[in-house]
């Protein structure tokens, strides 16, 4: 199944392969995110052994938000909302996503 995350500042959209992808401000990272509230190496995409789609928090600074709650391991679903620093992007599992679906929440 094809999984991405897509940037709701920005038109960019992450293809997740099956290999853990470490997401940061580093320029080496997988996603290499300019961010100051980003650490070097923040968080990490994982892939369980059932093809779930996993986030964990690297022992960063701010932390890595799911739905707006802090998590340190957090299993993702279609439309999570996900917050690394003040980067929001949404998560989906799937070929396809509507405009509608990248609506952020209302503060």
């Amino acid at each position: 199944m094809k999984r991405s995350l897509v940037r709701l500042d920005k038109p960019d959209r992450f293809m997740l392969a099956d290999v853990p992808e470490v997401i940061g401000r580093d320029p080496g990272c997988d996603m290499a995110l300019e961010d100051k509230q980003v650490s070097w190496h923040h968080a990490r995409i994982e892939l369980s052994g059932d093809a779930s789609t996993f986030i964990v928090d690297l022992a960063s600074r701010n932390g890595v938000y799911v739905n707006n709650v802090r998590v340190v391991r957090q299993q993702l679903r279609h439309l999570d909302l996900i917050e690394i620093g003040k980067t929001m992007f949404r998560f989906f599992e799937g070929n396809v996503y509507l405009d509608s679906d990248l609506i952020s929440h209302c503060s």
